[in-house]
């Protein structure tokens, strides 16, 4: 294997393990199984919350809501920690080009979205992003 490595992380919002790489007999994923096979699947996962910013903090910082802060959808990820390293951030501090597209950190779902903006996102992590169009962005804005 070479020494360099890439890495590729899908979030999903609101997806139940219904894949056929986790087994499911009714799904047809067949991209989803063939990036399974080739890399790794977190079967034995659980959250610290209910909704997707908290998580997705703890996901990029290692750190628990009670020391990130973001225990809301409106909380920004450095509102608490300014100066956190996410690491996103240390992969692309080390020369990695790290690529964003829609929302990972929580963005100001739908306002943020709705108007083309990055809403919260956080810009140190990234190289490049995209905000491709969908049900989110598509609509009328606040």
């Amino acid at each position: 294997m070479s020494e360099d490595m890439n890495v590729l992380l899908l979030i999903f919002d609101d997806l139940a393990p219904l894949l056929g790489c986790y087994g499911d007999p009714v799904a047809i994923t067949p991209n989803i199984d063939r990036l399974e096979a080739r890399g790794v699947v977190f079967d034995r996962a659980s959250t610290p919350c209910a909704i997707c910013a908290p998580p997705r903090a703890c996901l990029f910082t290692g750190l628990r809501p009670d020391t990130h802060g973001v225990s809301t959808l409106k909380q920004k990820l450095r509102g608490k920690l300014p100066h956190v390293i996410t690491w996103p951030q240390a992969l692309k501090s080390r020369g990695y080009e790290t690529y964003r597209a829609g929302k990972v950190y929580h963005k100001g779902v739908p306002e943020g979205v709705c108007m083309r903006g990055d809403g919260d996102d956080d810009p140190y992590s990234w190289s490049s992003k995209d905000n491709p169009g969908g049900l989110e962005l598509n609509c009328n804005g606040p």
